[in-house]
C-alpha cells in the first residue's frame, strides 16, 4: 500500500470526528437535518443501519433487478440477487411469473441485507476489514423515518480522495432532484477532500441513471477494478463524479449548517 493510499484511509478515519449532524434546506424553505456516523465492517451500528434500510432497499432494488432480469434473464446463473430467480425460468422469460419473481428478489435483498457478517468465514471477511464506511439519512425534522439514507466507503485500494457509493435510495418516488443533490453531496461535508465518488447502476436502471447524470455523474469508460471489490461490468453501468468536471453536488453543501447534539 503507498503513502498516499495510507493517508487517505487515515485522514477519513480522522474526517468530522467519528460522526456529525448537519442542518439544510431547500429553495422552498423546508428543513432538513442530516446525520452520518464512521463505522467498519464488523460495526453493530453498521448492522444495524443495514437493517433499518432493508426494506426499502428491498423495495427499490427488486424494481431495478426485475427490470434488469427481464431484458438479460441469462444473468439469473451469476447476479448476486438474481441467482434464486433461476428455477423460477427454467420454463422460459415468457412464462415466469414476474410478480413471483421480484418477490423472490426481495428476499434475497433482505437476506443479504439482515446477513451478521461476524458469522461469515475469515475469508470472506479479511479482504473487508480495513475497508471504511460512513453511514448517512436525511430526515425532516420533526420525523424519526429518513426520507433517505447514503453508505459510501473507502478501500484501501482506491486513490486519495475517490469514495465509492455503495446504497443511495431515497424514500419518496420522486423525490426533488434538490434534495437528492443535499444527500449526496453530504459527502464533501464529511470528506472535503474527495475528488471523485464512483458507483454502479444497472445499464436498464432510466430513472437511476437520469438521476445521477442530473447530479453531475457522467459514464466512466475505464473503471478502476478494487481486485477486493470485484464488478462484473458487463452488466453494470458504471458513472463518476469528478470535481473538476461540476460543482452541483459542492454547492449543496454551501447551504449546510452544522448541528449540535
Amino acid at each position: 500500500m503507498n503513502d498516499a493510499k495510507m493517508d487517505w484511509l487515515a485522514y477519513a478515519k480522522t474526517a468530522l470526528a467519528s460522526g456529525g449532524k448537519a442542518y439544510a434546506a431547500d429553495e422552498n424553505g423546508r428543513s432538513f437535518i442530516l446525520e452520518w456516523k464512521r463505522s467498519d465492517i464488523l460495526s453493530p451500528y453498521l448492522a444495524a443501519f443495514k437493517k433499518d434500510l432493508s426494506d426499502l432497499a428491498a423495495e427499490k432494488l427488486s424494481e431495478s433487478e426485475l427490470a434488469f432480469l427481464k431484458a438479460n434473464p441469462e444473468s439469473a446463473s451469476s447476479e448476486l440477487f438474481l441467482r434464486a430467480c433461476k428455477p423460477l425460468l427454467d420454463n422460459g422469460a415468457e412464462k415466469a411469473d414476474w410478480h413471483a419473481v421480484q418477490e423472490t428478489i426481495k428476499s434475497s435483498v433482505k437476506q443479504f441485507y439482515l446477513a451478521d457478517l461476524s458469522k461469515f468465514g475469515p475469508d470472506m471477511i479479511k479482504p473487508l476489514l480495513n475497508d471504511i464506511y460512513f453511514c448517512a439519512t436525511i430526515r425532516n425534522p420533526d420525523a424519526k423515518e429518513p426520507l433517505g439514507f447514503l453508505l459510501f466507503s473507502i478501500t484501501p485500494a482506491l486513490p486519495f480522495g475517490d469514495i465509492k457509493v455503495i446504497n443511495f435510495f431515497m424514500r419518496e418516488h420522486n423525490p426533488s432532484s434538490e434534495l437528492q443533490n443535499i444527500l449526496m453531496g453530504l459527502v464533501f461535508k464529511i470528506l472535503p477532500q474527495t475528488k471523485r465518488i464512483f458507483l454502479f447502476a444497472r445499464p436498464t436502471d432510466s430513472a437511476a441513471l437520469e438521476m445521477y447524470a442530473d447530479m453531475g455523474f457522467e459514464r466512466d469508460e475505464n473503471p478502476f477494478q478494487d481486485p477486493s471489490h470485484k464488478i462484473n461490468h458487463q452488466y453494470l453501468a458504471s458513472l463518476d463524479y469528478r470535481i473538476e468536471n461540476s460543482k452541483i453536488l459542492q454547492r449543496s453543501v454551501e447551504e449546510m449548517e452544522d448541528a449540535f447534539k
